[in-house]
C-alpha cells in the first residue's frame, strides 16, 4: 500500500502512552487501516490510548477508516480537556474544557 506514513503506535510511543489497536494512517486516501493476519482493512470500531500511568489520554471511534462519533481527550491526571464529534470524517463541534 503506498503512501503509508508511520503507525499511530510510533507517535504515541514518544510521548510514553500505549493504544489498543495499531492503526495506521495512509497519506495518500487520508484513512486509517488497521492490519491483521488476514490483511489491511479500514478501521471500524472504538479505540483508546493510555498514558503510562493507566489513565486513558484518548477515546477515538472510526467508520470505514474515517474518524467518526465522539472523541475525548484527558489529561495524564483523567481530567477532560476536549471533545470532538465527527461523521464519516468531518469535524462537526468541538469543546474545549
Amino acid at each position: 500500500m503506498d503512501g503509508l506514513v508511520e503507525s499511530a503506535n510510533d507517535e504515541v510511543a514518544k510521548i510514553g502512552a500505549k493504544e489498543v489497536h495499531l492503526l495506521t494512517l495512509n497519506n495518500n486516501d487520508g484513512l486509517y487501516y488497521i492490519n491483521n493476519e488476514y490483511g489491511t482493512f479500514k478501521y471500524t470500531g472504538k479505540n483508546f490510548v493510555k498514558y503510562n500511568n493507566g489513565n486513558v489520554k484518548e477515546r477515538s471511534q472510526y467508520k470505514k477508516g474515517k474518524k467518526h462519533g465522539k472523541w475525548v481527550w484527558y489529561t495524564k491526571n483523567g481530567k477532560r480537556i476536549k471533545n470532538e464529534i465527527w461523521e464519516d470524517g468531518t469535524l462537526i463541534s468541538k469543546k474545549t474544557f
